[in-house]
């Protein structure tokens, strides 16, 4: 008697759990909700004095109608924009628009066959010099685009890249936060003490790793001018030619710090 009631029983679970001739209900699935990405991107060309075509690319926050503050991301030499991605998408999430550049000679922004290559052993600093004035031909070139207030402007530069951003900054009154990633000695021709002297007042953000060089060329910089000049230093990486981006823990500090020295607001 106990098994035929335990039978049963069984037999009554079994139909109401899973009813294999009962009429089936499909519940409905939600049809998914369409958001708008976190950023928008745009790439870039600029054509320069000399012929030469810049490449770049322009991260925008996509819920961000009104004009914002620009950062322009130098990577390395013998680098390009691709190692700017990971910082050029926080800077956007932070409420700013980021353009990473293809310096000249790197990534997308070649030479013609009819023009001189580019070349670190030749003439070096004169190089990197002209990577100075190429900056400032593409930030002329972007001054009309309706999403972006130039008068407020930041800039990132890693390795080599930092140096261009020092000299461009000292040369700029518009940039309001300079932010140099594994300071590296000065390229002939360049003068940081000048640069940063120039860059006066304003506030200086200097990146470095446990690498004792980087460390030293970071205490040297901090030095030069008379404004706020703050070091961040992190053990995650080497610096040095394998460097290609700023390490993860500092893109979030590069980030935050930027939007507060460019006073961004989010509406």
């Amino acid at each position: 008697m106990f098994k035929f009631k335990h039978s049963i029983v069984a037999l009554i679970v079994g139909i109401l759990v899973c009813p294999s001739w009962a009429e089936q209900t499909t519940l409905p699935v939600p049809a998914p909700t369409s958001t708008l990405p976190a950023t928008v991107d745009e790439e870039v060309e600029v054509e320069l004095k000399d012929g030469l075509i810049v490449h770049g690319l322009l991260v925008l926050p996509a819920d961000q109608k009104s004009a914002l503050p620009v950062v322009l991301l130098l990577h390395a030499l013998g680098k390009d924009r691709d190692g700017m991605v990971d910082l050029a998408d926080a800077l956007a999430g932070a409420g700013m628009a980021a353009l990473a550049i293809d310096l000249r000679g790197h990534g997308a922004s070649q030479m013609t066959s009819s023009m001189e290559v580019f070349s670190y052993a030749v003439a070096r600093g004169a190089k990197l010099r002209q990577l100075v004035d190429d900056q400032r031909q593409v930030l002329a070139h972007l001054s009309g685009h309706p999403r972006l207030n130039l008068g407020r402007l930041g800039l990132v530069g890693i390795a080599e890249g930092g140096q261009v951003a020092s000299a461009l900054a000292g040369r700029l009154p518009e940039v309001k936060g300079l932010v140099i990633v594994d300071p590296v000695a000065p390229a002939p021709g360049f003068h940081p003490d000048r640069d940063l002297g120039s860059y006066g007042q304003r506030p200086a953000l200097i990146i470095c790793s446990a690498v004792p060089r980087s460390k030293v060329q970071a205490d040297v910089l901090v030095n030069y001018g008379t404004g706020e000049r703050q070091v961040f230093c992190t053990d995650t990486y080497e610096s040095g030619d394998d460097l290609i981006m700023p390490p993860s823990p500092a893109v979030e500090e590069i980030a935050q710090w930027l939007a507060d020295k460019l006073a961004v607001q989010r509406f």
